[in-house]
């Protein structure tokens, strides 16, 4: 067996249509035809050469730090289109050879938004060095002091 590489993403939406707008809107997306045969009223979009499918639920998937990737070819051109179509941007803890940020759709599943200037591999920090995190912290780091300011008990 030889795996090729990933053909699909699949996550869940509590609101079709206003996920179906924003995937076609801000990301620009077209949709394609799902099987006939489908029971699930799942919808289809088309990313290069794979799909983002939308799974409709009763409500959005727990907010984690789990995520999928989109490349692009310029991650400047891309943040700035993304702002125009009213998308936030969330900066990120940056890595070697590549720019990075991350947005998330209406349900709050995050996306990292990614362009590789160079291949990743166990030389790329001596060679390029460590990026400066900027107090950038990573997207995990968020969602756990978020999750430890909700326990602690009010005063």
């Amino acid at each position: 067996m030889q795996l090729t590489g990933i053909h699909h993403v699949s996550i869940l939406v509590s609101d079709m249509e206003r996920s179906v707008t924003w995937y076609r809107n801000a990301l620009g997306l077209d949709e394609v035809v799902r099987p006939s045969n489908f029971v699930t009223p799942v919808r289809w979009f088309e990313l290069g050469n794979e799909q983002i499918h939308l799974i409709p639920a009763d409500a959005p998937d727990v907010v984690s730090p789990r995520h999928f990737a989109i490349h692009v070819d310029d991650c400047d051109a891309a943040k700035e289109t993304l702002r125009r179509r009213s998308v936030a941007i969330q900066e990120t803890v940056p890595i070697a050879g590549a720019k990075r940020f991350f947005i998330s759709d209406p349900d709050g599943n995050n996306i990292e938004i990614i362009q590789w200037l160079r291949a990743w591999d166990a030389a790329s920090e001596e060679e390029l060095g460590v990026p400066d995190n900027l107090d950038r912290v990573m997207l995990t780091e968020q969602l756990k002091e978020e999750r430890r300011r909700q326990e602690l008990p009010a005063h």
